[in-house]
């Protein structure tokens, strides 16, 4: 499976792939709407993702990015 991209989510780390999209919201990953993110969602390549919110982040939740579908 490959590492889902990096973006910023109107100043919020968000990583998200084709299916899903995960934001960071008050210290809690939180899954949004995938259209939503598309609209919203400014990429980041990693270098400029660790840059901007720093790398001691929480992990992503277990689920996140095993949907399958």
């Amino acid at each position: 499976m490959p590492e889902p991209n990096y973006g910023n989510f109107d100043t919020m780390p968000a990583r998200y792939d084709d299916r899903e999209a995960w934001v960071l919201s008050d210290g809690t990953w939180k899954q949004i709407n995938i259209a939503e993110n598309d609209m919203t969602t400014v990429p980041y390549d990693k270098a400029t993702y660790d840059r901007v919110f720093g790398t001691d982040l929480p992990p992503l939740p277990t689920a996140a990015f095993h949907s399958g579908g």
